[in-house]
């Protein structure tokens, strides 16, 4: 594991941001090239694939991230990134590998490595993927539509991990749902032409805009029972100049996070509702204009391959294997499976030190162990790489046919 410390400490001291991972996309690129792997680069962007054939049998898509987030890091190690650069709309920013994005690539590599060098103990096609721009979770779909699977093989599996804030070394997985659906809406708000010297007899857009989301925000009590979950936050609000009295317009954007599909559909209708109604009742010259995309769809895993995963971690890390329960945060990975009707399968892994974490345990501080897209979320290299590592290897391992008595990692 000696040369994928290295290749961590490397990728974590010099992050890049979304949709600008050159130099992150070429660590991977030449990675791959050292191996067997056929290897495409720049797929819509910085994206890399690589495909290893080895026989006939089941093909096993494998994916990590690529991408950093613009947060000054502050966990003091000696390889902390000091990197600024330039984001997508022009602004210098600090960048830091805040999600686990570096690790995930070291596990991926390490793990395409290991199933290469024991190819004579199975059978099949393994893809390596390299994904672009999923902080954004706009990157599956990006390397979808530049043609992904006009280059390389359609898998019968698609198969995901993520590093979180639980005891390292040990490895999580659920049935069913286990991340949230995330929509943006956008609302749009009219004031209206007027006498700039009564303000106060048009529709102000700011005035409108505040009251919808102090509306918005009691269909949580009012639409959602205890037992359900649902999130919904107003991300952004924008309006106006210095020295407008009379406002144009303004524009309001919501994220919305549920589980089940229904609620998610009756808190769009809700949310239509209230806009719709305050706009009538502040007499607007034009009713609001309202748009809904998809931010990320639900992860919900394939019965079948959680379950058959399952097997193959609780026999590889023991008691150290668990269930997973719901995760509140939000990915694109599960396109890369959904576009071509493929099952799939996302687990998670642990990071946090295991002395640190039997102290916080034990003095009932677990709270303060530094979440994903913290400044101070420092990961426990060791065992958090192996295990990671392993866990690929494993869930590909269980897919692919074995022979010559199989791999014993």
């Amino acid at each position: 594991m000696r040369q994928f410390e290295s290749k961590y400490k490397d990728i974590h001291a010099h992050p890049e941001l979304s949709c600008r991972e050159e130099n992150t996309a070429a660590v991977a690129t030449k990675h791959l090239e050292t191996l067997s792997f056929e290897t495409w680069r720049n797929v819509v962007g910085h994206g890399v694939v690589g495909v290893l054939k080895n026989g006939p049998g089941s093909t096993v898509l494998l994916r990590a991230e690529l991408d950093a987030l613009p947060i000054l890091e502050q966990t003091g190690l000696p390889y902390a990134s000091k990197h600024h650069m330039l984001d997508s709309w022009g602004v210098q920013r600090p960048v830091m590998h805040a999600c686990g994005h570096d690790m995930h690539m070291a596990c991926l590599m390490a793990a395409a490595t290991t199933l290469e060098s024991a190819k004579f103990s199975w059978r099949g096609i393994l893809i390596a993927l390299f994904q672009p721009n999923e902080e954004y979770t706009c990157g599956a779909q990006a390397m979808i539509d530049d043609g992904l699977y006009n280059k390389v093989p359609i898998p019968d599996v698609i198969l995901g991990q993520h590093s979180i804030p639980m005891r390292a070394g040990r490895v999580t997985i659920g049935e069913r749902p286990v991340l949230v659906a995330a929509d943006t809406i956008t609302i749009r708000i009219f004031g209206g032409l007027g006498d700039t010297a009564n303000p106060s007899h048009i529709a102000n857009p700011i005035v409108l805009g505040s009251k919808m989301i102090l509306r918005i925000q009691s269909i949580r009590d009012q639409e959602i029972s205890q037992d359900e979950f649902a999130v919904i936050t107003c991300s952004a609000f924008h309006a106006g100049n210095l020295g407008n009295d009379v406002l144009e317009s303004a524009e309001l954007k919501l994220d919305v996070k549920t589980y089940d599909p229904d609620l998610r559909e009756t808190i769009y209708s809700a949310i239509k509702l209230i806009v719709n109604t305050e706009a009538r009742a502040a007499g607007v010259a034009k009713m609001p204009d309202i748009e809904r995309s998809i931010r990320a769809p639900l992860t919900s895993n394939s019965p079948d391959v959680a379950a058959k995963l399952w097997d193959g971690f609780r026999a590889h890390f023991n008691d150290m294997a668990g269930v997973q329960e719901r995760r509140h945060a939000c990915e694109n990975f599960s396109i890369l499976a959904t576009s071509r009707g493929r099952p799939y399968a996302f687990w998670f892994f642990g990071r946090v030190d295991p002395y640190e974490w039997d102290k916080a345990e034990k003095h009932g501080n677990l709270e303060q162990i530094a979440n994903d897209h913290s400044p101070f979320n420092a990961l426990a290299i060791h065992p958090t790489l192996g295990t990671g590592s392993d866990a690929l290897a494993v869930a590909a391992l269980k897919y692919f046919e074995l022979i010559a008595g199989g791999l014993r990692l």
